[in-house]
C-alpha cells in the first residue's frame, strides 16, 4: 500500500465520501465538525446521510460523530 495524503475541497470531498460510503462492507466511521443537512434533497449532506443510512440497512455498522456548533 502506498503511503499517501490526498486533499480534496468542497464537492469533491463530498464525491469520494460518498463513494466510500456506498462500497463500505463492515464498518463506517466518520467525523465531522459542521454537518448541515437542509430542505434541498439533492444537498450533500443530504446525499451522505441517505447513504448512511443505506449502509447500515445493508448491514454495515455505522458509527457517526458530530461536533455541537461552538462546541
Amino acid at each position: 500500500m502506498e503511503d499517501r495524503v490526498i486533499i480534496l475541497e468542497d464537492n469533491a470531498y463530498f464525491d469520494a465520501l460518498l463513494d466510500k460510503v456506498n462500497g463500505a462492507k463492515s464498518n463506517i466511521l466518520i467525523s465531522m465538525y459542521i454537518f448541515k443537512t437542509t430542505s434541498k434533497e439533492s444537498s450533500s449532506a443530504n446525499q451522505i446521510k441517505k447513504a448512511l443510512v443505506k449502509a447500515a440497512k445493508r448491514g454495515v455498522h455505522v458509527k457517526v460523530l458530530l461536533e455541537l456548533e461552538g462546541g
